[in-house]
Formats: C-alpha cells, structure tokens, sequence
C-alpha cells in the first residue's frame, strides 16, 4: 500500500469544468489546491470541487434586502455647489415597500432639508416622495412613479444584462399657496456594462457598473452599486442635471449576504 495517493481536484462551475489539478496527499496530511477562475461569476454561482462537499455561492448582484437603521453618507455635488446627504431606511416590516428619510446638509436651495421615500422591495425601485420645506416661504411636494412593464427586473445584475423600462413620474407642488401638477413620462434602457474597483471617500469597492441610456442612446445616469453595502451606489453621476454623489461612510443592520 503506498503511503500517499492521488486524487483529482475538478474545479466546476455551474456544471462546466473549469479546471483540473491531480494532487499527491501523503497519508494523513491534507493539502490545497489552488485555482484561477477565469470568468465572471455572478450574481451566483454553484462552485464545486469534486470529491468535497462544499459548494460556494456568489451573492454579487443578488436583490439586496434592507434593514431598519441601514444608513448612508453622501457626498453630493449639484451645479449650486456641495452638500451632504444622509439615506437611512426607518421602516420595512409588514409592507411591500421600504421606507426611507433622507436629510440634506445644506438644505437644498435653502428649501429642502428632507424627504420621505418608498421603495418597492421586489424591485428595488422609488414608488413614491414627499416633502415639505420653507425657507421663508412654506412648499410642499407629492411625487408617485410607476414602471411599465411592471415586472422589468435589473436584478439579479449580472454584466451584459439589458432592461428596457418606461418610468411615468407624477407630481404635485404646493409653493407659496400656489398648487401645480405635472406628470413626466420617460423611456430608458439600463445595461449592466460589467464590474469595477471603485474608490470613493468610504473605501475601495467591487461594483456593477450601471448606465442609464435615454430613447436616443445618451447617457442619462451611471451609477457603480455595491453588495458591500447592500446594493447601494457608492458612486454615481447623473448627465442630464450635472450631478454626481461619493459615498462617504454607512452603518449597515444584519447581514448583506
């Protein structure tokens, strides 16, 4: 009886073989074999290696789920100058939809110092907003949005994946005792244009890459979401306003796997 063995370590990934390596183990002793992966693997992945029973899965791109007390930090920068946003989710049980507060440092344009949101938990998109203001003269704004097809899914994000999605958004204005309606309806495609190391004021992040293309195929938004931080972006730009946002520091409750 020889006083090692041989045995075949087959790297499998979603039922194609990626790799095989034959490791000689002495009798007794363990050993490890490393691989390469030479692909991108998400959102999730059934990773095997014959002969052990451990299966990994990959969690990138998955829809996120949100707790009570998640929060983020951003460093906003608008064509009026800088400020600082803070999003923090203050409501998810027994709902469909996440509640959300987010607050503004300086108020914008001296007005809005605060919003409530709703974010529909299927999907991880706004339904609605409200908020009020002053700044000398009281305002008050109402917007609900809607999504045609409704079930258009961007996740599980994965990279070269497409969605086409129409956005009707909705909204009532009250300035000064005056009221004012007004409804905007939007086509855009969002294609997942892979996955990159971001930098930003919070750390360094693996992100999707995400571009926002309007009907005539110009950028409108791009944004580098993050499992790291639920699905959050850390970075994004908006086009068409001139804006852009830096995730500065998060506090995140209960897992993000």
């Amino acid at each position: 009886m020889k006083p090692w063995s041989k045995t075949p370590a087959t790297l499998t990934v979603d039922g194609v073989v990626m790799d095989t390596k034959e490791l000689t183990i002495p009798a007794g002793q363990t050993k490890t074999a490393t691989f390469a992966l030479v692909r991108t693997v998400g959102p999730s992945a059934e990773v095997t290696i014959a002969g052990l029973t451990k299966t990994l899965t990959v969690n990138e791109g998955i829809l996120p789920q949100l707790d009570t007390g998640d929060t983020w930090e951003l460093a906003m920068m608008t064509p009026d100058g800088e400020l600082t946003a803070t999003f923090e989710i203050i409501g998810c049980e027994g709902s469909s939809e996440y509640q959300g507060q987010m607050s503004f440092d300086p108020p914008i344009e001296g007005v809005l110092s605060s919003a409530f949101l709703t974010i529909d938990k299927q999907y991880l998109r706004d339904t609605g907003l409200e908020a009020t203001g002053d700044g000398g003269v009281p305002f008050s704004m109402k917007t609900t949005m809607e999504y045609e097809p409704k079930d258009s899914q961007i996740y599980p994000l994965t990279a070269g994946k497409e969605v086409t999605v129409t956005e009707i958004e909705s909204s009532e204005f009250m300035f000064a005792g005056e009221g004012e309606e007004e409804t905007i309806t939007s086509t855009y495609t969002y294609v997942v244009e892979g996955i990159e190391d971001v930098t930003v004021p919070a750390d360094t992040f693996r992100a999707f890459k995400v571009v926002k293309y309007d009907v005539d195929g110009e950028p409108a938004e791009t944004t580098w979401s993050s499992h790291a931080v639920k699905g959050f972006d850390v970075k994004s730009i908006d086009h068409e306003e001139g804006e852009s946002s830096d995730l500065i520091s998060y506090t995140l409750v209960g897992s993000n796997s």
